[in-house]
């Protein structure tokens, strides 16, 4: 249960989501054979951004030119440095939710039913009443890590997730801003817990699991029961 922090007795909570995977599917080289999306919730985001900095200029006084933090990018000393920054959050989960993409129905994979349809599921999570009971908050701040998103599917794919808010949000305002992960830590953390959850399920790497799983409050495998492969 993440607790409440009072800003003028205006309680905010902060969703940080961002994606694992690559949306090639086929069997071809380079292909991922998940897909994952994960979600940073918190009530304080300004928990951990004294570790956060304290951490980027101890690695560039020892000669790691670090701009910002990106898993899939960041040498093993960068990343075995960075976790601990994750890991030591108290007011913060995570929520991930990871697609087999062969058991992806074709009409699912344009972005902008994809996104709606795959947010809403992992969102159930995180506003379930026994999780995160959203109806206490006055306001809900949506951070999604800008994607490549095709010409002409921005505006559909805004809408279908504003459709689904409206349904699980209860009333509730929220904000939704479609940020670069450069532009806050916790875009660039939850680029971590995506890449953690990924290969564990991927590559079957559990090192990195062990240091955030204290925080991981949900991690379903939408496919797990199906058995169509679509290619």
């Amino acid at each position: 249960m993440l607790k409440i922090y009072l800003f003028s007795k205006f309680m905010v909570l902060y969703i940080f989501l961002d994606e694992s995977g690559n949306f090639d599917f086929s069997n071809k080289p380079g292909a991922s054979e998940w897909l994952g999306l994960t979600s940073l919730s918190t009530t304080d985001p300004e928990e951990g951004l004294r570790s956060y900095f304290k951490t980027k200029y101890e690695l560039l006084m020892k000669g790691h030119d670090v701009f910002c933090f990106h898993a899939t990018e960041d040498s093993q000393i960068v990343r075995n440095k960075f976790l601990p920054v994750i890991s030591s959050l108290r007011n913060a989960r995570i929520d991930s939710l990871a697609i087999r993409k062969r058991r992806l129905h074709p009409t699912w994979r344009d972005l902008h039913v994809f996104y709606p349809c795959m947010m809403e599921y992992l969102f159930k999570y995180v506003f379930h009443p026994f999780g995160t009971n959203v109806s206490k908050f006055n306001h809900v701040l949506i951070f999604l890590a800008r994607m490549q998103i095709p010409k002409g599917q921005m505006t559909p794919m805004m809408i279908g997730i504003k459709r689904f808010l409206k349904q699980h949000l209860h009333n509730v305002p929220y904000t939704i801003g479609l940020h670069p992960s450069i532009s806050h830590p916790y875009l660039q953390m939850v680029d971590y817990c995506s890449w953690v959850l990924y290969i564990k399920r991927a590559r079957k790497e559990l090192r990195p699991w062990k240091e955030i799983k204290h925080l991981v409050k949900s991690d379903f495998d939408i496919f797990a029961r199906g058995f169509k492969n679509w290619y």
